[in-house]
Parts: C-alpha cells; sequence; structure tokens
C-alpha cells in the first residue's frame, strides 16, 4: 500500500499492461543505440550523439505504438501515479544528456558513457515503477558496461552495440514475460 491507502501491486500491473512490460520503450531504446554505433563508425561523435538525443525523443510514442499494435490495452482516465513517476525519471536522462553535451569537446571517450549511465540509473527505478526485478539486471548490466567504457576497458565503436544488444535481449525477454500472461 502507498500512503494514500493506492494498492501499489495493483498500480504496477497496470503499468505492466499498458506498457507491455515496458518491453517496447527497452527494443526501441536498443535499435537507438544500434543506430548510434553506426553513425559512429561512419561518421563522428558529435552525429552520433544527435542520434542518440533525437532517437531518443521517439522511443516513447514508438514503444507506445508498438505496445497498441501487440495488443497492450489503452490506459484509463484514471491517472496513474506511477506514470508520474517515470516521467520525473527523465531528469536523470536530461542530466545525463546535459553531461555528456559538455564533455564533447574535453573528454570525448565519456560521452557515451555518460548518456548510458544515465539509461542504466534510470532502469534501476523500474522496478519500483513495474514491480520487475528484471530491470535491476538491466539497469546494473548497462552501469558495468558504461563504467568499462568509461575506464576506456571497453572501445567506443563496440560500446553503443553493446549497450543496443543488451537492451534489445532485455526487452525481448520482457515481452516474452508480458506475452505469457496474455
Amino acid at each position: 500500500m502507498m500512503a494514500d491507502g493506492t494498492d501499489l501491486a495493483a498500480l504496477q500491473c497496470r503499468l505492466r499492461e499498458e506498457h507491455v512490460n515496458g518491453a517496447f520503450g527497452a527494443l526501441v531504446s536498443g535499435l537507438v543505440w544500434f543506430v548510434v554505433g553506426l553513425a559512429l563508425l561512419r561518421a563522428d561523435l558529435k552525429t552520433a550523439f544527435a542520434v542518440l538525443f533525437f532517437g531518443g525523443m521517439l522511443i516513447f510514442p514508438l514503444a507506445a505504438v508498438a505496445g497498441r499494435i501487440a495488443g497492450a490495452p489503452k490506459g484509463d482516465d484514471v491517472p496513474n501515479p506511477l506514470e508520474v513517476s517515470a516521467f520525473e525519471g527523465t531528469a536523470v536522462l536530461f542530466a545525463g544528456l546535459f553531461v555528456a553535451y559538455l564533455l564533447i569537446g574535453a573528454a570525448q571517450w565519456l560521452v557515451l558513457p555518460v548518456v548510458g549511465l544515465a539509461i542504466g540509473v534510470r532502469y534501476l527505478t523500474f522496478n519500483s515503477l513495474y514491480g520487475e526485478p528484471a530491470y535491476w539486471l538491466l539497469g546494473l548490466a548497462l552501469v558495468a558496461v558504461s563504467i568499462a567504457a568509461a575506464l576506456r576497458v571497453i572501445g567506443s565503436p563496440p560500446y553503443p552495440f553493446l549497450i543496443g544488444g543488451i537492451e534489445v535481449v532485455s526487452g525481448a525477454l520482457l515481452f516474452a514475460r508480458w506475452r505469457a500472461i496474455h
């Protein structure tokens, strides 16, 4: 129960239902990271960062469309406070993007790992939103890979593909868990 008497498990269930367990958000984000990797290989870091920034803006709308196609129910008119919490969590992403942008001229090897770290930290909050412990594993995986890239254990070209791969596999598993119930 939440402080106002609302059943947290019921709110989490609604969020899982309406957003397909968050699966398509992870899938679309992973695909954006693949395009970032291609941009890094074919162009430069500034182009890759622009792809990440603008592609990131498409994640929620594309995930919502994919969810409707997959059969997710449309949300009802009753507001879900967890959706507000999810929106508030985007502040972590904006902070990561801002810091990464500042690093473009000073420490280029840190630009993408800073964004990946912010995304990983944000995923760590998704267990509270969705009631899905798999998000802890996803978040920790992104944090670990991002730290390795920041420490230059993982190089720039493979880094975005690793992040993309982790997210796509996680999104597919989250979708499979959602589909098994529906």
